[in-house]
């Protein structure tokens, strides 16, 4: 029976791709032991993923799929994402990161300009990309929320509600309050270089701060160090 090397799904015979991974399918599955830690080496989407890990696979390398949300130093086997707008995580495991880490390094960045960072320094990065969504109001939010400030509801991963063909939002919530401490706030950010946009969605009781999806991702530890200096 086939598998797929990366879910570790097995098909019927005579398929030949993971319906959920779109990678080829194996004969066999190798070994895997349970508490091997598998390291992330690379955070990406759509094709440019999938040429990465298909090039990692032709190298040789064990290569397991995880969202963003479920990566982190150490991921267990079998995450897998399906959707072509979501980011996912590729791992190896830390014996053929250590092994063969230049080569490593070399795969990834023949396909995608980029280096794979240190495992650690990789997990923290990936904090960047977690930001969540209202089904309520449609407002982006970065992950100092859980719940939307307007109506309580739980926020959920932001492709959830992404417009059809929608990759990243536009705009993300990044502080709530009286509209005189948001702009504040706002001229504090603008002064270090973002730009950032403060309104009053209709119906809201407070004022939203938001920052360009780009700048925050590029200078997230920049702009949460404002935001935490403005904290009563």
């Amino acid at each position: 029976m086939p598998y797929c090397p990366s879910c570790r799904a097995e098909y019927r015979p005579g398929i030949e791709r993971c319906s959920d991974c779109d990678v080829e399918l194996v004969a066999t599955l190798p070994e895997a032991a349970e508490d091997e830690e598998w390291l992330p080496v690379y955070t990406e989407k759509g094709p440019v993923l999938d040429a990465v890990e298909d090039n990692l696979r032709s190298r040789g390398f064990r290569v397991v799929r995880g969202s963003v949300e479920q990566s982190g130093v150490s991921l267990p086997i079998g995450m897998v994402g399906t959707s072509m707008a979501a980011l996912y995580t590729l791992a190896v495991p830390r014996s053929e990161w250590e092994a063969r880490r230049e080569e490593l390094g070399s795969a990834i960045a023949e396909l995608s300009g980029a280096e794979p960072g240190d495992p650690e320094a990789m997990a923290e990065a990936e904090q960047d990309f977690d930001v969540r969504g209202c089904p309520g109001c449609g407002l982006f939010f970065h992950d100092n929320y859980t719940v939307c400030p307007f109506d309580g509801r739980s926020l959920v991963p932001a492709v959830e509600i992404f417009a059809e063909g929608q990759l990243e939002p536009e705009r993300v919530v990044v502080a709530d309050g009286p509209e005189d401490s948001m702009a504040a706030l706002g001229a504090r950010l603008e002064a270090a270089g973002y730009q950032p946009e403060v309104r009053k969605p209709e119906n809201w009781p407070v004022a939203v701060l938001s920052l360009p999806w780009g700048e925050l991702v590029n200078r997230t530890e920049a702009a949460e160090a404002i935001l935490g200096e403005a904290q009563p």
